[in-house]
């Protein structure tokens, strides 16, 4: 069951669930028709993240995408928080620089060397 659950997690996430700001450990349980326990505890062992580091990886690999096809674009960083799913800036550069080691600015300079 747990592989089962695994395989839709991963199908869940390649269909970019995780742009949705509002998704919560609930609403992707019912979507994947389990409950919060199980898919908890599906994330917790065979990811050994709990639910927010995992969907946070997700975002800002959705962000380091973008990034990367438009490096030059800084302004619209923004946007890009927002549209990858993050609900504030404090929360997305917390999550980037955790991933990275790096602030977003130090990437992004990085990458325009």
């Amino acid at each position: 069951m747990a592989q089962t659950l695994k395989g839709q997690l991963i199908d869940a996430m390649d269909d970019k669930l995780f742009l949705d700001h509002t998704l919560s450990l609930e609403t992707l349980s019912k979507k994947l028709n389990t409950d919060r326990y199980s898919l908890s505890q599906v994330i917790n062992q065979e990811f050994n993240k709990n639910f927010y580091e995992f969907i946070n990886d997700y975002r800002i690999e959705e962000c380091i995408a973008y990034i990367d096809k438009n490096p030059s674009q800084t302004e619209s960083i923004t946007d890009m928080i927002y549209e990858s799913g993050f609900n504030n800036k404090v929360s997305f550069y917390k999550a980037f620089k955790k991933r990275k080691k790096v602030t977003p600015a130090q990437y992004i300079k990085s990458l325009n060397g």
